[in-house]
């Protein structure tokens, strides 16, 4: 996967203030980007932070319909945390109909109950229906196009009927309301790992790195060496006492000690600790 084009020039003087403004991202081919629609949003920083959460996903594609502020905004450019090459891409459209004209799979994400004959489906499905239809696409065409309403009320009945199906994120009952930024990031965070899935996708691996850095486990002979020194240790010392619970304790020690799955680094670590306490002079005040 190779970064997409991004040689645009700045607009009307608008940049965010973020290092990550100009830098090209690797994201999915054109093929495989949905087209994320804001219907009438009403505020310009909603805008920039839903770029900023499509980004996040590897999303490029915005289509903005009738916004309620001019166009650009610089205040969009500053909540969107660098994800300039979304907002210097985005298109605007006079009326919805405009701006779904060459899409095939049009969704339209709503909490609510509506008396329309469309089925509604909920997000986890969605996305797994959006993933299948983009990486079955031909180059060149908008096959999917998801539908967000404006901050206040959401779509209206007529725009949703412009759909084919209803979105819905399931969520807390009679508590269901999202901001814009958040419906956007949620939605294309479940189709980002849907295609991910199909290796069309790019996941951080932030948290990741303690895991894999983390050496195999060592050698079962490495650590029989360590626990019979140890065992051979304890037992001069009078700790395995009294003989007839001896193998249990051993048997309690081994156990204890192999869960941590040491790896030959942190077993070579611990012989170390143990010869540095058998030169401890148990004489000498501590």
């Amino acid at each position: 996967m190779s970064p997409r084009p991004y040689d645009l020039p700045i607009v009307d003087g608008m940049q965010s203030k973020s290092r990550k403004a100009d830098k090209p991202i690797v994201t999915p081919h054109d093929a495989l980007q949905p087209v994320f629609v804001l219907v009438r949003p009403q505020l310009p920083e909603n805008v920039g932070m839903s770029a900023r959460a499509m980004l996040n996903c590897g999303m490029t594609r915005m289509r903005i319909v009738a916004p309620g502020f001019d166009w650009p905004h610089q205040n969009a450019y500053n909540a969107c945390s660098g994800a300039d090459q979304v907002l210097r891409e985005a298109q605007v459209f006079p009326t919805l109909t405009d701006a779904i004209a060459d899409c095939q799979a049009v969704y339209a994400t709503s909490p609510r109950h509506h008396d329309l004959n469309l089925p509604v489906v909920m997000l986890a499905n969605a996305a797994v229906e959006m993933a299948q239809q983009l990486l079955n696409t031909a180059e060149g065409i908008n096959r999917v196009a998801i539908l967000f309403g404006p901050e206040r009320a959401g779509l209206e009945n007529q725009e949703i009927a412009m759909a084919q199906k209803i979105l819905t994120i399931p969520l807390q009952k009679n508590f269901n309301s999202l901001n814009l930024s958040q419906a956007v990031l949620l939605t294309a965070h479940a189709l980002f790992m849907e295609l991910a899935k199909a290796g069309q996708a790019m996941a951080s691996d932030r948290g990741q790195g303690c895991a894999a850095m983390t050496d195999p486990p060592a050698a079962q002979g490495e650590f029989d060496e360590f626990m019979r020194r140890l065992i051979g240790l304890l037992d001069q010392g009078g700790f395995l006492f009294p003989p007839e619970k001896t193998p249990s304790m051993i048997d309690n020690l081994r156990i204890m000690l192999g869960r941590a799955g040491f790896s030959s680094q942190e077993l070579r670590t611990l012989h170390g600790v143990v010869t540095t306490i058998l030169k401890i002079d148990p004489n000498k005040k501590q």
